[in-house]
């Protein structure tokens, strides 16, 4: 886990999400903008997560929130993580 995310546990959630993230240029092409979001988009609280999203147009925020630690997030971010997390489907990973 980098930084307060767990990257890992956020691809496999994309994998099982959506298609074609088997897809090896597209599973680098997203890694590649988790390893540039921490590198120059996290100074503040939620700006890596709310970068991301925006980055990634069918991810909600909440989602990427659901990924990071509380201690990198404002609480309106822990309150749309809580809230994310009751929307994906567990058992997870």
């Amino acid at each position: 886990m980098e930084k307060g995310f767990n990257a890992e546990k956020f691809m496999a959630y994309l994998e099982q999400e959506f298609n074609g993230m088997e897809n090896c240029m597209l599973r680098q092409i997203v890694e590649n903008l988790i390893n540039y979001g921490h590198k120059h988009e996290q100074v503040s609280k939620d700006q890596f997560v709310q970068w991301l999203a925006d980055m990634i147009p069918e991810v909600s925020f909440g989602e990427v929130a659901a990924f990071m630690e509380d201690d990198c997030l404002t609480e309106n971010g822990k309150r749309e993580k809580q809230a994310a997390l009751k929307n994906i489907k567990w058992p997870m990973y």
